[in-house]
C-alpha cells in the first residue's frame, strides 16, 4: 500500500490551522476588476462638476472640458509554498496536502488585505478625523467618521469601517451601542458590532501603527479603492521523486490603488 493510500484510508485526523482568518476580509469591499494581457492597469476617474442653470434663447451653450485621471495599478505576485515529505506525512497521520491547501488560501487572502490596506494608507490627501474623545472609536467617534464622508456627499451605500481590536472594544463597551435594543443581541451576547452609523464593521489586525499603542482605522466607501486581479489564485502540486516529497504552492497576481481620497477617512485609535 502506498503512503498516499495509507494517509487516505487509515487515518482521517484533522489538523487545526492557527489562522485568524481563512480568506480575504476586504476583497469584496472595494472596486474590483479582472485584467488580462497586462501587468499595469489604469483606473480611470473623473472629477465632479456642476451643471449650468438655464440660458437665454439665442445664447450659445457653454461647453466645459473634462480630462480623465489615470490611476496606475502595478501587478504584484504573491505566493505561499511548502514542501511535504511523504514519510513525515505518513508518520504524522495528517494529509498535509489537504491542510496546506487551506493554509495557502488563508495566506493569500491575508496578503490581498495587506495590499488593499497599503493602498488606503498611501492615498494622497487622506483625511484624518479628530475623534470627539481622543483616540476612542465609540459611537460618537463612528458618527464623526461617517459625517466626514457625508461632508463630501459620499454615497451612504457600501460604506465600510476596518478596525483593530481596540476599536471593536470601544464600540462593544459604549453604553449607547450596548443599550440599543436594535443591536444589543450581537454586542452584549456575541461581543462584536457588525453595523453602526452606516458602516459595515470589519475587524483586522493588519492595520498600520502610527504610534505605539495605537492602530489606524479606515472608514471608506467601496469606490475609494481599486483592486486589479491580473491572475486569480492558482494552486500547483508537483511530485519530486528525488526527495520523495510533494511541492505545493499557491500564487496570484494583484495590485491595488487608492482612487478617491474624499471617500476615505482615517483615525488613530488606542488599542
Amino acid at each position: 500500500m502506498s503512503i498516499d493510500a495509507i494517509v487516505a484510508q487509515k487515518w482521517s485526523e484533522e489538523a487545526l490551522i492557527l489562522a485568524t482568518q481563512m480568506t480575504s476580509k476586504l476583497r469584496g469591499t472595494v472596486q474590483e476588476v479582472q485584467v488580462t494581457g497586462a501587468d499595469i492597469y489604469n483606473f480611470i476617474t473623473f472629477d465632479n462638476s456642476t451643471a449650468t442653470v438655464g440660458k437665454s434663447r439665442a445664447d450659445a451653450v457653454t461647453y466645459n472640458s473634462q480630462n480623465p485621471v489615470k490611476v496606475p495599478c502595478q501587478s504584484q505576485q504573491i505566493y505561499s509554498a511548502f514542501i511535504i515529505d511523504n514519510f513525515d506525512m505518513a508518520r504524522s497521520r495528517i494529509d498535509y496536502r489537504n491542510v496546506l491547501t487551506k493554509k495557502i488560501l488563508s495566506d493569500l487572502g491575508r496578503q490581498v488585505d495587506g495590499i488593499i490596506i497599503s493602498a488606503m494608507s498611501g492615498i494622497s490627501g487622506l483625511q484624518t478625523v479628530t475623534l470627539p474623545t481622543a483616540n476612542t472609536l465609540n459611537n460618537a467617534g463612528m458618527n464623526a467618521m461617517a459625517m466626514a464622508l457625508s461632508a463630501f456627499d459620499v454615497e451612504n451605500e457600501d460604506r465600510y469601517m476596518v478596525t483593530h481590536t481596540g476599536g471593536m472594544k470601544h464600540m462593544a463597551t459604549d453604553s449607547t451601542i450596548a443599550n440599543n435594543f436594535a443591536i444589543q443581541d450581537q454586542v452584549v451576547r456575541k461581543g462584536y458590532v457588525t453595523n453602526i452609523q452606516g458602516f459595515n464593521v470589519i475587524e483586522h489586525n493588519y492595520l498600520p501603527v502610527p504610534t505605539a499603542g495605537q492602530h489606524k482605522r479606515f472608514g471608506y466607501q467601496k469606490n475609494s479603492v481599486g483592486l486589479a486581479v491580473f491572475q486569480d489564485i492558482q494552486l500547483k502540486f508537483d511530485w519530486v521523486p528525488q526527495q520523495l516529497s510533494w511541492q505545493i504552492a499557491g500564487y496570484m497576481y494583484v495590485g491595488a490603488a487608492g482612487l478617491d481620497s474624499s471617500r476615505i477617512v482615517s483615525a488613530n485609535v488606542a488599542d
